[in-house]
């Protein structure tokens, strides 16, 4: 735990970030008592907030959201990995796939290095991505949620919040109803 409470501590320095530790004891049920701990960073970017929920105890999730305010005309998103285990059963290698009718984003998707970075992430660990973008109600979110039920439970949060900001990007500076006709 000190060795990811020191990694937090820097990425979020790097980041110009806020950052939660959180080391609680919950109810467990039947009268018992289970450890909670892990971190809640807020990264500001371009007056948007990405905010990382680690879970490190019982629930082993990392989670990353950030809601954007855009017009019902924004191109849904997503990006998910097939299962190493699918993979062996599929007759293409690829475990990336992207679903969005906007070329223009698949495209930034496609050529993106934070998605080449998690492409290597994924061949070498277990890590699979799920990151979507929908509208929520009013507002378009950003979201990716994930296990951390794996050796190395940081690699892949410096690319994914480097995506994030290139979503960021896309949506917020450069997207158009031009681009959404592209």
């Amino acid at each position: 735990m000190e060795a990811l409470i020191k990694f937090f501590q820097n990425f979020s320095e790097t980041e110009n970030g806020k950052l939660t530790v959180f080391r609680n004891t919950v109810k467990a049920g039947l009268g018992t008592k289970a450890p909670e701990s892990g971190f809640h960073l807020v990264i500001p970017y371009k007056e948007k907030i990405i905010t990382i929920k680690y879970d490190v105890s019982l629930g082993a999730v990392g989670l990353i959201k950030c809601s954007l305010d855009l017009n019902k005309n924004a191109p849904n998103f997503e990006i998910y990995t097939k299962s190493h285990f699918m993979t062996l059963f599929s007759f293409s290698k690829n475990r990336f796939k992207f679903k969005s009718n906007n070329l223009h984003l698949n495209s930034i998707l496609n050529t993106s290095s934070n998605i080449l970075q998690l492409k290597e992430i994924t061949k070498e660990t277990q890590f699979e991505l799920q990151l979507e973008g929908k509208f929520n109600e009013d507002t378009f979110v950003l979201k990716t949620e994930y296990t951390l039920l794996l050796e190395d439970k940081t690699s892949m949060l410096a690319p994914l919040i480097s995506l994030f900001k290139e979503l960021i990007d896309f949506y917020v500076l450069g997207y158009s109803e031009v681009n959404l006709k592209s």
